[in-house]
């Protein structure tokens, strides 16, 4: 019972805490295992479904975002090693039967993506570091964009992608962009029905209205921040 907790802890700490402004490192509430071995759990036991190493790494950033982490030397830098050096084709492949590889691979590239896009929003990130990464993203928007929308609203893995979903679509910027995430979030109300769809979009919405107005100046973190849509996930 005690593991069941920890899975569901760690899933609700990660994830419902990315849009908290005061973040603080998480910790298992019962468990001595290492983060990583709780996470394993996570990717059969709930309804989340993303690859254990790609939820460690979002636990990292919110670490190092946290006020309480102090930023060592070449954390960042060991941070984005984590998430590059994760494969989403090797995760798809492994334990999976043929006719899941396709929807698995594309589902780990939309969480992968989705992971350096928020860090980059909440990290304090060398300008270098964050110019070429910021740069490679735009430029592989509509790659990510390709994954997103390729993930059939039948198939189980939808269920998984409405944070980055969310992630994805506050950094989209043209309108075909933001229809095609407007689509996405209809698929996942037909699935989900419930609050958190919704409330999502309507956030995303006031973020392509609020920059329509004032340009891409502001990183679209401190807009959810300044709206207090705190656990917009939970």
């Amino acid at each position: 019972m005690s593991e069941y907790f920890d899975t569901s802890y760690a899933i609700f700490e990660i994830i419902g805490s990315t849009f908290v402004k005061a973040k603080q490192p998480y910790q298992p509430l019962f468990s001595m295992s290492p983060t990583i071995d709780i996470l394993k759990r996570s990717e059969s036991q709930t309804w989340i479904g993303c690859p254990a190493a790609l939820l460690y790494v979002l636990s990292l950033v919110n670490a190092a975002a946290s006020s309480s982490h102090k930023m060592l030397p070449g954390s960042i830098y060991n941070i984005y090693s984590h998430l590059r050096n994760f494969s989403p084709m090797k995760w798809a492949v492994a334990g999976a039967e043929i006719h899941y590889i396709k929807p698995r691979y594309q589902f780990a590239c939309v969480w992968q993506a989705a992971i350096e896009i928020y860090a980059l929003q909440v990290l304090p990130v060398l300008f270098e570091i964050d110019l070429s990464n910021e740069r490679r993203i735009s430029i592989s928007l509509n790659s990510i964009l390709h994954h997103l929308k390729s993930i059939n609203p039948t198939d189980v893995h939808l269920k998984g992608i409405l944070w980055p979903a969310f992630v994805i679509g506050a950094e989209v910027q043209t309108m075909s962009q933001m229809v095609l995430i407007t689509d996405v979030f209809g698929h996942l109300w037909t699935v989900w029905h419930c609050y958190n769809v919704t409330n999502a979009l309507k956030v995303l919405e006031k973020i392509w209205a609020r920059r329509a107005i004032e340009g891409s100046s502001r990183r679209w973190i401190e807009y959810v921040y300044e709206w207090g849509e705190d656990w917009m996930f939970i």
